[in-house]
């Protein structure tokens, strides 16, 4: 039997979204989420999926990530929850989802390469989900090296995703970005931007085990 696998696949479980709420988090883009059946309700999204025979996923997190909507004392902890709750989902649909990326505390890189090396060895995560940036850092910084080490010597995939917001318009007399191109022409340049620091910065040469996965078809590097 043929068979296809999507690595790159966004899942918002619904526990997970109720979670934040209950934590007093909100997120334009989780809201958009929970409301599309394919992106948060399970028996659609498998439903979709046996339409296409040997289709699998790998799914990661809806973005923004877990310390951009809770506050610094809950990131660890719902990052946990949210990789038990893939966890859980590989366990009970192992044919569809052979593993998962994992959520990470990246407000703190010592709990961030903490919760990867949980996930990836002890719940089945392939690898982990960061983003472009942190707070306008690059990813390139010598912060982010504590996680990056931490998945070579796990031999973890990185997942890399595209985190600007309408918030962060391109022209500097506007408040906010029009017509939804902070997503579907800056997220290109984000990724490509990030990619280039990590190739420049000597990261491959440091970490020769690890692999990444740029989100949304590589950006522009394609």
């Amino acid at each position: 039997m043929p068979r296809s696998i999507d690595m790159f696949n966004h899942y918002l479980p619904p526990k997970y979204y109720d979670k934040i709420t209950a934590l007093g988090g909100s997120a334009h883009m989780l809201s958009r989420a929970r409301n599309m059946p394919a992106m948060s309700d399970i028996h659609y999204r498998l439903k979709k999926m046996s339409e296409f025979e040997g289709y699998q996923q790998v799914p990661c997190i809806v973005s923004p990530n877990v310390d951009q909507v809770v506050e610094p004392e809950h990131t660890a902890a719902l990052a946990r929850f949210a990789n038990e709750c893939f966890y859980e989902l590989t366990q009970k649909y192992p044919e569809q989802f052979p593993t998962f990326v994992a959520v990470l505390p990246l407000d703190d890189m010592d709990k961030a390469a903490r919760e990867a090396e949980y996930a990836v060895t002890q719940l089945g995560a392939a690898g982990v989900q960061i983003f472009t940036n942190w707070n306008g850092r690059p990813v390139d910084n010598e912060e982010f090296y504590k996680l990056f080490d931490k998945l070579n010597e796990l031999d973890g995939v990185l997942w890399i995703h595209p985190i600007r917001t309408y918030r962060e318009p391109f022209y500097k007399g506007e408040l906010e970005e029009k017509y939804e191109l902070w997503w579907t022409m800056m997220w290109p340049i984000e990724t490509t931007m990030a990619a280039g620091r990590l190739v420049y910065s000597g990261l491959f040469q440091r970490c020769p085990n690890l692999r990444v996965v740029l989100h949304h078809a590589g950006g522009m590097l394609p």
